[in-house]
C-alpha cells in the first residue's frame, strides 16, 4: 500500500531539454531590462525638452509685439539710428554728452561739475551706461570727500558709486 505522501516526497524528474523556455525568458529578461535603463533617461531628456521649450515660449510672450530685435549682421548687432546731433553750435540745445566730457577732461577747476553732468547726460538722454560709469568714476575722482554723500538728485548708478566708495573710505581707514 502506498501513501499518497510518497510521490511528494519523491525526487523531482530529470530535467527535460528546456532551451525553448530559457530562450523565452532570457528574451523577456532582456527586454525588461533594456526598458528599466532607457526609461529614466528618456524622462530626463523630456524634462530639459520641455524646460527649454517652457524658456523659449516665454521669451516669445515676454517680447513687445511690434518691436524687432537687433539681428546681427557681419558678427555685430544693428544699432538704432543716433538721434538728432546735438552740438555746442545749436541755438537753445544743450551740449551733447561727449563734448561735455571733452570739456571736463580739459578744465582743471570745474571737472567734478563736467563729469557728473555728462554722466546724467549719458544716463538720461543717450542711454550708454558704461559710459555713465566712466563719467560718474571721473567725477568722484575729482571731486572732494563732501562730493561722495548721498544726495535726492542723484540717480541710481552714481548712488550705487557713491555707497561703494564711501565703504571704500571706511575699510581702509579701519586699516
Amino acid at each position: 500500500m502506498t501513501d499518497s505522501c510518497d510521490e511528494l516526497l519523491a525526487p523531482p524528474p530529470p530535467p527535460g531539454d528546456d532551451s525553448a523556455l530559457r530562450d523565452r525568458l532570457l528574451l523577456r529578461t532582456l527586454a525588461v531590462v533594456r526598458r528599466r535603463w532607457w526609461l529614466p533617461r528618456l524622462a530626463v531628456a523630456a524634462a530639459l525638452g520641455g524646460g527649454y521649450f517652457a524658456g523659449l515660449l516665454s521669451v516669445c510672450l515676454l517680447l513687445p509685439r511690434g518691436e524687432s530685435v537687433p539681428t546681427p549682421v557681419g558678427g555685430w548687432t544693428t544699432l538704432p539710428p543716433p538721434p538728432a546731433a546735438v552740438g555746442s553750435w545749436d541755438v537753445g540745445a544743450e551740449p551733447a554728452a561727449v563734448l561735455l566730457e571733452e570739456q571736463a577732461f580739459d578744465s582743471p577747476q570745474d571737472q567734478a561739475v563736467l563729469y557728473r553732468t555728462a554722466g546724467d547726460r549719458y544716463a538720461e538722454t543717450e542711454g550708454d551706461v558704461q559710459a555713465a560709469l566712466r563719467c560718474y568714476r571721473n567725477a568722484l575722482d575729482a571731486g572732494s570727500d563732501q562730493d561722495l554723500t548721498i544726495e535726492a538728485e542723484d540717480n541710481w548708478l552714481l548712488m550705487v558709486l557713491k555707497d561703494a566708495r564711501q565703504k571704500e573710505k571706511q575699510n581702509a581707514n579701519r586699516n
